[in-house]
């Protein structure tokens, strides 16, 4: 049997180890822009897993994240890596900027000569006082057996149960957060990818559709135009009305339907919504496609509400279509 030195849980030695994780993540920080750009869209879901050693000890970190509005960090940590909660906190959320992410600490011997069973004498000796306690209370016979004792929480660790200086465990968390941030970035960069491909084939089927009702629009409502003059026509054979005044009810009836401001705005958020899908953007983007599909649906809607040529009407339901499968994709953009 051996004992171990206590771990040093001092307010200064968790000040100093904060301060060391803080300024190596800044450190970090630096260099991870230059190793997974924000230069295309990301996905907002993705795994990353990272570890780091330092004196035979192992900290893993793993990290995911799924979809979410807005951006929701949580840290799960025990004992010594407690401290490091705050500063990884900080650094997750400098940079990601959506998402619900996850990130799990642990911390373990590496090294397999080092597990050995550690038992706490201290520890045992209270619970054998608190044992021949209860013995003597209930009027119990016999000797406290050292299997009970054994297992007794705190009495006997192994080498999963690791005392060491949070000081020295920076560098060792520091290394696994970046190496589990770093996979998931880029897990999320290569969905990103796939994603922006999709929504651009979605933006050609949009752009095919606004062609087809920018050509039709002319000729429906000349169509409209010719039915409407008829019908004033008859209607003024009846009634002593002027030909300025048939006029004038003509140039309402047909500014009603028109859609050709409609299909520009349309036309104007696609070039939006292409330049925030090309690549040497170094923002996010989700938000903004976001707005852009709801401004387009709105616009197919009027549109929808003001024409009553089948082929045009036909396009419509197409249009819609392609943007709600625009709509479904970029929810999971960041």
């Amino acid at each position: 049997m051996s004992t171990s030195r206590k771990p040093d849980f001092s307010a200064s030695s968790l000040r100093a180890a904060e301060e060391r994780s803080e300024s190596v993540t800044q450190e970090v920080d630096k260099t991870r822009k230059g190793g997974v750009p924000f230069g295309m869209p990301r996905s907002m879901t993705g795994f990353g897993r990272g570890q780091g050693d330092v004196e035979g000890t192992r900290v893993t970190a793993e990290l995911r994240s799924v979809n979410h509005k807005f951006l929701d960090v949580r840290v799960q940590a025990a004992g010594p890596l407690l401290s490091f909660v705050g500063s990884v906190d900080r650094r997750l959320r400098q940079t990601f900027s959506r998402g619900r992410l996850e990130l799990s600490l642990s911390i373990e011997r590496s090294r397999p000569s080092e597990r050995l069973s550690l038992v706490d004498v201290e520890r045992a000796g209270e619970v054998v006082a608190a044992l021949r306690e209860l013995k003597s209370a209930l009027g119990l016979a016999g000797e406290v057996e050292l299997s009970l004792v054994i297992q007794a929480p705190g009495v006997l660790r192994t080498g999963g149960e690791v005392d060491v200086d949070v000081t020295r465990l920076a560098s060792a968390v520091d290394e696994a957060v970046e190496q589990a941030g770093l996979g998931l970035l880029e897990m999320r960069s290569t969905e990103g990818r796939l994603l922006q491909a999709r929504l651009i084939e979605h933006l050609d089927q949009v752009a095919k559709r606004l062609e087809v009702l920018s050509r039709r629009s002319p000729l429906a409502l000349a169509e409209k135009q010719k039915r409407i003059s008829e019908r004033l026509e008859g209607f003024r054979g009846d009634t002593e009305v002027s030909e300025e005044r048939v006029a004038q009810e003509l140039v309402v009836w047909i500014d009603r339907l028109d859609v050709s401001e409609e299909i520009e705005r349309l036309e104007a958020h696609l070039d939006h919504a292409r330049s925030f899908l090309g690549e040497g953007r170094d923002e996010p983007v989700g938000r903004k496609l976001d707005f852009l599909v709801q401004e387009m649906n709105r616009e197919t809607n009027t549109i929808g509400s003001k024409c009553s040529d089948t082929v045009m009407a036909h396009e419509v339901v197409e249009l819609k279509s392609e943007i709600e499968r625009m709509r479904e994709q970029i929810q999971n953009l960041e």
